[in-house]
């Protein structure tokens, strides 16, 4: 300790003083004992050498909102929406935690930054699917104009994934018109297909880019070909027409790949089995509807329901929310064939009735307990279907516990409701319908809806409904149902 002193002693002695820092610091000396953690100030010329700490008081306004911390400056921006870094990493947070294991198909990072600098488009779309209702209205149209541009820039895989997230997490609408999920889907669709990503292990793209087919390993052009798949399945059987990808040998090996996720390859399985189920009851029949036969239609329903029964023993032994939904839901539209009122009265018909009857209210129940406002849009699709199969159960003669399934219609009304974001919400605008629809009859002034597949079941309700609503209005004149005019406002599914 005294060496050390007798050293500094002498470098002060030898340094002219620059300020009077330095006589403070010789009169320190004179004392018996120094702090350990004691250093000597610095010169003037060393000053200039180490850069001074920030003086909030001198400081400008943006420089102050860098000192606050970076959070709360806007990090990315679209249009009038800006981001901070907190909200941003939230969001996306938000999204893997809650919404990616719907659709759990691989992305090359999960990184913010990094999924912006190469797919801009893909970044938006996680956002909007895990932002809240505001902020969601503000990217709409941001990200629609968005979609158009990068279809013209950028046909890769993020591009697809991105389609595929807004396709199953779409933007609020008022109209059915609105809704062009199902333009996104099947865009994604096909660019899966030209892109050669049904053939994962073949690096080359049918659009003639060798280096962006090259761009993802097999496994991420595996799953996302799933995913694609999955979606286009799920949009197709609430629409009511047959699916736009084929099922080959290819796709149903890559269902038992160990690295495809359970929950993907279960809801493949499943949209497998419903697909098929479809187009052999309601798409390759011998009338102009696609319909088979009521007898043979009621016999294809009874293999179907086996088949189903059949996979879950195999596959679906461990079915997560996700999958249980999508099962009870594929089944459900297989048994509402049963629900065409061309199918004659006998015990396997009321049988397959009050199956239906019991996966719908199971349905609904499952679907009640979730967040409806975050979970993909085929939830809220299943509860709707569910209330039109037990409103149509209930138009018929049949013997059912009529409380129990206007009680459970009622729940789906009010958790419909839940999840409007505003008063003109379609969601919103289901509420009436459905409570109207177990009262009303059909007047049968135009043909019954049979072309649609599963999805015949609420065409045909809609057009009772909007039936009965001009009979309450003779002044508007006569009642011609006009399908290129017809207002589907109330159509959820």
């Amino acid at each position: 300790m005294s060496s050390e002193i007798q050293q500094l002693r002498e470098a002060l002695i030898n340094t002219p003083p620059a300020d009077s820092s330095f006589s403070q610091v010789s009169q320190s000396l004179e004392g018996s004992a120094v702090p350990i953690n004691w250093v000597p100030p610095l010169s003037s010329a060393s000053r200039d050498n180490v850069e001074s700490p920030p003086q909030p008081s001198h400081l400008s306004q943006s420089e102050s909102t860098v000192s606050r911390g970076a959070s709360s400056a806007a990090y990315r921006s679209i249009g009038d929406v800006e981001l901070t870094i907190g909200q941003v990493s939230e969001h996306f947070r938000t999204y893997f935690r809650r919404c990616h294991r719907h659709l759990s198909f691989e992305l090359k990072t999960r990184d913010p930054d990094e999924i912006y600098s190469s797919s801009p488009l893909l970044f938006w779309a996680i956002i909007a699917a895990a932002s809240c209702w505001k902020v969601q209205s503000q990217l709409d149209n941001e990200v629609k104009t968005l979609v158009a541009a990068t279809l013209h820039s950028n046909r890769s895989i993020q591009t697809i994934q991105a389609l595929l997230i807004l396709g199953v997490w779409p933007f609020r609408i008022s109209r059915l018109q609105e809704d062009p999920s199902h333009f996104y889907i099947g865009l994604a669709s096909q660019m899966c297909l030209q892109l050669g990503l049904h053939r994962p292990s073949q690096p080359y793209s049918h659009l003639g880019d060798r280096h962006e087919a090259m761009a993802g390993d097999a496994h991420i052009k595996s799953t996302t070909s799933l995913a694609c798949f999955v979606v286009n399945q799920m949009q197709s059987s609430y629409l009511g027409v047959p699916s736009s990808i084929l099922v080959d040998l290819n796709l149903i090996k890559s269902f038992d790949h160990p690295r495809v996720d359970s929950t993907l390859s279960q809801l493949c399985r499943i949209y497998h089995v419903l697909s098929q189920s479809c187009l052999a009851i309601a798409a390759n029949g011998p009338t102009p509807s696609g319909l088979l036969a009521p007898d043979a239609r009621l016999n294809m329903m009874k293999l179907c329901g086996e088949q189903l029964s059949t996979l879950q023993a195999q596959y679906l032994g461990n079915m997560n929310d996700i999958v249980k939904t999508s099962f009870l839901y594929a089944r459900l539209q297989i048994w509402s064939f049963a629900l065409l009122d061309d199918i004659p009265m006998s015990k396997e018909l009321i049988e397959i009735i009050k199956c239906a009857e019991e996966d719908a209210c199971e349905l609904i129940e499952l679907c009640y307990g979730t967040n409806l406002s975050i979970g993909p849009y085929i939830v809220r699709q299943a509860m709707c279907y569910s209330a039109f199969v037990l409103a149509r159960i209930l138009q018929c003669p049949y013997d059912t516990q009529r409380e129990v399934l206007e009680d459970n219609i009622e729940r789906v009304c009010q958790a419909m409701s839940t999840t409007a974001s505003t008063d003109n919400d379609i969601m919103r605008k289901v509420g009436p319908l459905l409570r109207a629809l177990p009262y009303i009859e059909d007047k049968r002034r135009s043909p019954p809806i049979l072309s649609r597949m599963s999805a015949s079941i609420v065409y045909d309700s809609i057009k009772m409904y909007w039936e009965n609503m001009d009979e309450r209005n003779p002044d508007q004149g006569p009642y011609t149902l006009d399908f290129d005019g017809f207002d589907w406002d109330t159509l959820v599914l």
